[in-house]
């Protein structure tokens, strides 16, 4: 059985952005904003489709800013991403399929 990690927003964030800036209301009531421009590159593609998983995000951003190989791209956007999803951002699932 194969199984995939993919990240989305939760449904119950408010989410807009202006700018290059992200503003997000999560259902505790907690206010969060993104204005770095790879946080917002990678909200911007999970608004787009949600259901990304961290390679295909890696792969994106690493298209898009013509990221320096020797720099640890991976590495970084695995840790924003976890920290998305424990501020209740984002919500990582596991999708299970067949091999």
């Amino acid at each position: 059985m194969i199984r995939a990690m993919v990240y989305r927003l939760r449904p119950d964030v408010v989410h807009r952005s202006l700018d290059d800036e992200h503003f997000m209301l999560s259902a505790d009531s907690a206010f969060h904003v993104v204005s770095d421009p790879v946080g917002a590159f990678v909200l911007d593609l999970l608004r787009e489709r949600p259901g990304r998983s961290a390679d295909e995000i890696v792969r994106a951003v690493r298209d898009e800013f013509a990221a320096d190989q020797s720099h640890d791209v991976e590495a970084d956007l695995r840790a924003f991403l976890d920290s998305l999803v424990s501020r209740d951002i984002l919500e990582a699932v596991v999708l299970e399929g067949e091999s």
